[in-house]
């Protein structure tokens, strides 16, 4: 009879200890996941939620280069390896919501707008187009610096060096979680 009782209890304890482990498992996945999705917010709401976000900054860039491009297209045809290039940037930073990837996909547009802004200043345009072009590079400078100003490489450096101490460093590992993108 103690045998049994004795089983029992062993059985018992194990199952505590398998259900407290499963608990505290989950729950910090759960919470690492919770602040991943923060930073994810951030990047695309803006770190006060505001609105004013990284991420709206490039889809303004993204609407600036199209611009930028319908200008051209006075002057090259759709075919122009600039223009392409171009379109293939903004099509690429249009909507996404990597941060690193976006990054990425910025340095392009950046990159293609330029090469784009210093043929068509070579170009005999009209004094309108010549003004939206010189506008359109200025916003796009401005947009740069609104999101070099952002606030979001912060608030992921602050994620990842929570998620670099014991334990969250611990729990991160057996999880599989990744740490926040950066803007980079």
């Amino acid at each position: 009879m103690q045998k049994k009782n004795r089983k029992k209890w062993v059985v018992a304890i194990l199952l505590l200890v398998l259900i407290v482990l499963a608990s505290t498992y989950f729950s910090a996945y759960r919470g690492m996941k919770k602040e991943l999705d923060t930073a994810k917010e951030a990047f695309l709401t803006g770190t006060d939620g505001s609105g004013y976000s990284i991420y709206t900054d490039l889809q303004a860039r993204v609407k600036l280069a199209r611009n930028l491009r319908a200008v051209a297209l006075h002057y090259y045809d759709a075919d122009d390896i600039r223009v392409r290039d171009l379109d293939a940037a903004a099509n690429r930073l249009d909507g996404e919501t990597s941060p690193h990837k976006a990054y990425e996909a910025d340095q392009a547009l950046t990159e293609a707008a330029d090469k784009l802004s210093l043929a068509l200043e070579g170009e005999a345009l009209s004094a309108t187009d010549a003004g939206y072009r010189i506008g359109i590079m200025e916003d796009l400078e401005a947009y740069a610096a609104s999101i070099a100003r952002s606030g979001y490489n912060d608030l992921a450096r602050e994620v990842n060096e929570k998620f670099s101490r014991f334990p969250a460093s611990f729990f991160r590992t057996i999880t599989f979680t990744e740490e926040a993108e950066y803007f980079q």
